[in-house]
């Protein structure tokens, strides 16, 4: 149970991590410089996030594909970590 719980921290936390990310980064390309730039990359029929910078303004968009990639990103990053870490630990002794 204990690393099921792990595996779900992890995952939320690569989630949050996402959302940030997203809301972010418009405000790092305005302060670069970048006076117009617009992504909206799209897997599966659906966007991942919407980016769009223009003049002045921006407008970010963290979608509910990108949360449900990202939180099983954080998931699969827990578990192969996890295994990498144990055979590491097994071949060592």
């Amino acid at each position: 149970m204990k690393i099921f719980l792990n595996a779900l921290l992890v995952s939320v936390s690569a989630s949050l991590l996402y959302t940030f990310i997203m809301f972010v980064t418009p405000m790092i390309l305005m302060m670069i410089g970048s006076p117009a730039f617009t992504s909206s990359p799209e897997m599966f029929g659906h966007t991942l996030y919407v980016l769009n910078i223009a003049d002045q303004e921006f407008f970010s968009k963290a979608t509910d594909l990108g949360l449900i990639l990202s939180f099983i990103l954080g998931g699969v990053l827990y578990y192969g970590g996890r295994m990498l870490r144990n055979k590491w630990f097994h071949q060592n002794l």
